[in-house]
């Protein structure tokens, strides 16, 4: 039996067939059935139309869509289905107009991609302004919001998308990690002063029943270590002051038939020769405190306090300045030893790791514990009360905590420009 031609096929030996088109051979889709040939052939027409109705579906979709590049998988499917699909008609005006939208697909893909890279580039700049933020909760809630609109920005470009990803699942980690370490060196030193205001209290209660003569001494003395023991929260505070008060009350009270003993013989008046005399000398002891940067020795550092301490006065206008460069340079020797011991109390192996391994770990806790003394800080800015005791002078107590703090934070400043310098160049 002679081939009979159909549109967009023929019909031979009772099997239908599909003219080949762009290029493809000719190909077998069915056969007729129950000698029904004009009804069979229909059957594939209708197979067809059903598909051209897809595509024509998909692309009214894609137009109205405002996220269009998630359909290109989709029609990237269909598209490759049309060498398989049974049916009679011009599969090549299909894949056709399948191909045009694809290359519209992809052009739009990209563009969205060169937008989305640059908003993440920019999300990766606010995330590292939001990890310098001192204050953990304020920088945790922003980086939070960061996160969500990195969420929900589409895919960056191939060819930069694993690195931003990576740099930014990094930094994020980094981050929260740290502040949960720094939470713990905080719960730790809220614990470590709760102890202390315990053990005074305890110790300032057992003067009440003591008949010691010197108990009186022994009171001045632990209500200045009360005052120097530092801020915890306010709730727990609340309760060691109230029990405090008490016991400074009932103190004074026994304690006021007792005198105190006689007031030293306020020193002689140096001359301006003499004063000029212990300028000179403290000043070679902070060029030797300078030089022990070098070699950060405690005991040495210990006994240029001391020699210090027992040098006399020194002119009334160089005092603050050599003061703060002097105890600035104290503090440097004991600020590095501490963090020394504590990069090894943490580290099992620390002196076998190399040299640039050992900088990146002290820079990382460094940062953190820089981070404690900012909140410190911050703390006795903003918790007055805290430093208040039934007896004490605010304005004096607020001062030496400022001192402190503030030192503490510009010596371990200079101590992290050292260790980075050292980084870039190891």
């Amino acid at each position: 039996m002679g081939n009979i031609n159909i549109p967009f096929g023929f019909v031979q030996d009772g099997k239908i067939f599909l003219s080949g088109q762009a290029g493809l051979p000719d190909r077998e889709i069915g056969f007729i059935k129950d000698d029904n040939e004009e009804g069979s052939v229909q059957y594939f027409v209708d197979r067809f139309d059903k598909f051209k109705n897809e595509v024509d579906s998909l692309e009214k979709t894609i137009a109205a869509s405002e996220n269009k590049g998630s359909y290109l998988m989709k029609l990237v499917h269909l598209k490759k289905s049309i060498r398989k699909h049974n049916g009679l008609g011009d599969y090549m005006m299909l894949s056709q107009k399948l191909s045009i939208i694809e290359e519209q697909l992809k052009e739009e893909i990209e563009e969205n991609q060169d937008r989305n890279t640059a908003i993440k580039k920019d999300l990766l700049d606010d995330l590292n302004e939001a990890i310098k933020i001192p204050d953990w909760k304020l920088a945790a809630s922003k980086i939070k919001d960061i996160k969500k609109l990195w969420n929900e920005t589409g895919n960056a470009k191939e060819s930069k998308r694993y690195k931003m990803e990576i740099e930014f699942e990094t930094k994020y980690n980094f981050f929260f990690e740290r502040k949960k370490a720094v939470e713990q060196t905080q719960r730790d030193l809220n614990e470590s002063r709760a102890n202390k205001y315990e053990s005074i209290i305890d110790e300032l209660r057992s003067l009440i029943r003591t008949k010691d003569p010197n108990a009186r001494l022994r009171m001045r003395d632990l209500q200045t270590k009360f005052q120097e023991v530092g801020p915890i929260p306010r709730k727990h505070y609340t309760k060691y002051l109230k029990e405090y008060d008490q016991i400074i009350a009932t103190l004074t009270n026994k304690n006021k038939s007792i005198p105190l003993p006689p007031r030293k013989k306020a020193p002689k008046m140096l001359t301006d020769d003499e004063m000029m005399k212990n300028y000179e000398k403290k000043l070679e002891l902070i060029r030797q405190v300078k030089a022990l940067r070098q070699d950060p020795s405690i005991p040495k550092a210990s006994r240029c306090r001391d020699i210090w301490k027992a040098i006399g006065p020194v002119p009334r206008e160089k005092s603050s300045e050599i003061s703060l460069e002097f105890y600035d340079g104290i503090s440097f020797v004991y600020e590095v030893n501490y963090l020394d011991k504590v990069c090894k109390e943490l580290y099992d192996d620390w002196e076998d790791l190399s040299l640039k391994k050992q900088t990146e770990i002290k820079i990382e806790k460094l940062s953190e514990l820089m981070a404690v003394d900012e909140r410190e800080l911050d703390s006795v800015m903003d918790n007055k009360w805290n430093l208040t005791t039934s007896e004490g002078s605010i304005s004096k107590q607020i001062n030496e905590k400022l001192v402190i703090q503030k030192r503490k934070i510009r010596v371990k400043t200079q101590i992290m420009d050292i260790l980075q310098e050292l980084n870039q160049n190891i």
